[in-house]
Order: structure tokens, then C-alpha cells, then sequence
């Protein structure tokens, strides 16, 4: 129980540690793998949206677990080279509010969706999360630098909503999706 109330509070420091709204400022602390490894953690909706791909994920079993994070990774790889040089994505905004939206509603529903469609679904929204990533990239920063790190950050954000998601009460699972979901309203909103 002190262990639950000890990763509570980590989480909701880390939450409250976040200096921005969005993740889209155009300004970053440090660069190359630094640049990289801060920008989803210095942002809501990416915090908020890798964190929930991770309790997602742990509604499933065995190496699926896994399957989900890695699948959001990989797609992201695809969006951050297509921000990065330029190639620009309709709606990128509003696609980033919209998975939150959506993860929250997956979290706060007692169904589970078949692993193919969980993964599908994910893809599509990693590839807006990585654009918008890769769009916001430093100028002088190298994408060899700067990759890792946001691959790095977004795979312990992933990894942290498991953890999460693993020792959580199902109940609090679905209370967290509200919460998420909410969230992604309230970010379209303003």
C-alpha cells in the first residue's frame, strides 16, 4: 500500500512538473539527446498520451504488453521523419488532443479491444505524436542526437504507465482514463 501511495505521488509530481500545456513551444532545453529526451516529458499531451499507451498496454497479457509501446514507437519513427523534413500533416493539433480523447475513453471503458486493433489504432495516432516531435526539432540539432533521446522518453513514459497500470486497482484505471480524456477536451479547448 506505501509502495501504490509512493508511485501515486511520483506520478502526480511529474504531472505537476510539467512546464507547458503542449509540447509545441519551439523552444528546448539543451540539444541533441537532451533536446530530444525533454520534449515529451516538458508537454501535457505527450506526457499524458505515452503514459496512457502504457496502461492501455496492460490490458493485455504476455508479450502483448510490450506489443502496444513498441508499436507506438515505431510509428512515431515514421512522424518524426516526416516533421523533421518539413512534410507537413493535416490537422496535427487537434490529432494530438483526439488521442488523448480516445485513450482516456479506451481506459475508462471495462472492454478490452482485440490487440490488432488496439495496435492499428496507436500507430496512426504515434505518427501525429511524431511529427509534432519531430516538427519541433532545434534547427542545429542533429536527428541522431535528438531521436534517441525521444525514443528513450517516450519508451520510460510507456513503461511507467505499465508499471502504473499493473498496480493499479481496475477502478482507478478507469478513473484515470476519465482524467485523460478530460484532459484532451480541456486541451482542445483552449
Amino acid at each position: 500500500m506505501i509502495a501504490r501511495r509512493a508511485l501515486s505521488l511520483l506520478a502526480l509530481l511529474g504531472l505537476l512538473a510539467s512546464e507547458s500545456a503542449m509540447a509545441h513551444t519551439g523552444t528546448h532545453p539543451g540539444s541533441g539527446f537532451s533536446a530530444g529526451f525533454a520534449h515529451p516529458l516538458l508537454g501535457w499531451d505527450h506526457l499524458l498520451a505515452a503514459v496512457a499507451v502504457g496502461l492501455w498496454a496492460t490490458r493485455h497479457d504476455g508479450r502483448a504488453v510490450w506489443m502496444l509501446p513498441l508499436t507506438f514507437l515505431a510509428a512515431m519513427v515514421v512522424g518524426i521523419a516526416l516533421g523533421a523534413t518539413g512534410l507537413g500533416l493535416p490537422a496535427v493539433e487537434p490529432a494530438l488532443m483526439a488521442s488523448l480523447v480516445v485513450f482516456g475513453a479506451v481506459l475508462a471503458l471495462p472492454v478490452r479491444a482485440p490487440l490488432a486493433i488496439a495496435a492499428a489504432l496507436l500507430a496512426v495516432f504515434a505518427v501525429f505524436h511524431g511529427h509534432a516531435h519531430g516538427s519541433e526539432m532545434p534547427a542545429a540539432t542533429p536527428m541522431a542526437a535528438y531521436g534517441p533521446g525521444l525514443l528513450l522518453a517516450t519508451a520510460l513514459l510507456h513503461a511507467t504507465g505499465v508499471l502504473a497500470g499493473r498496480l493499479a486497482h481496475p477502478l482507478a484505471l478507469r478513473l484515470s482514463g476519465l482524467a485523460i480524456g478530460a484532459s484532451g477536451v480541456w486541451l482542445l479547448a483552449i
